[in-house]
């Protein structure tokens, strides 16, 4: 019988990553259930739309927003694009506008963005920490320290 949390699934870790298997075998990563939605996550956040050769609609805006000014304005757009990319692809998790919050640092040119999400299936709360900022060569950078913290409900 499958158990709820199936429909969280399961698959190849991202960042994409081999494993030892013992002896000299060689395995690659597999996650599965709620971490395997966090790096679907990170996923559709990391990847610039239009990226994607076969699925050109896939990814986040966040990345049309790297010159714009760091003000609210800004702060608003990046919260509207995560939200509404995040719910457009992936359907396993909520996310509601006012468990969002947002942290602006003009001096280091940081913009943190803190989201609850919460899984479908399970009812278990993820606390997604996103800081965003440009690296020497103008791209976001920062999704490398993409924290997350789940609990139980």
């Amino acid at each position: 019988m499958a158990s709820p949390k199936d429909f969280l699934g399961q698959g190849i870790s991202f960042p994409f990553r081999f494993s030892s298997r013992g002896g000299n075998k060689i395995g690659v990563d597999q996650t599965k259930d709620e971490q395997h939605v966090i790096e679907s996550i990170k996923q559709i956040l990391g990847t610039r739309i239009g990226e994607r050769v076969f699925r050109r609609a896939f990814g986040s805006r966040i990345h049309d927003l790297v010159f714009d000014p760091l003000d609210d304005i800004t702060a608003a757009l990046a919260i509207r694009a995560l939200v509404e990319d995040i719910l457009r692809w992936e359907p396993r998790v909520e996310i509601n506008q006012g468990d969002v919050e947002i942290g602006v640092n003009t001096n280091t040119g940081t913009l943190t963005i803190s989201l609850v999400i919460k899984f479908r299936v399970t009812n278990r709360l993820g606390n997604l920490v996103l800081p965003f900022f440009l690296n020497e060569e103008g791209a976001i950078a920062g999704l490398s320290e993409f924290t997350e913290n789940i609990s139980g409900v």
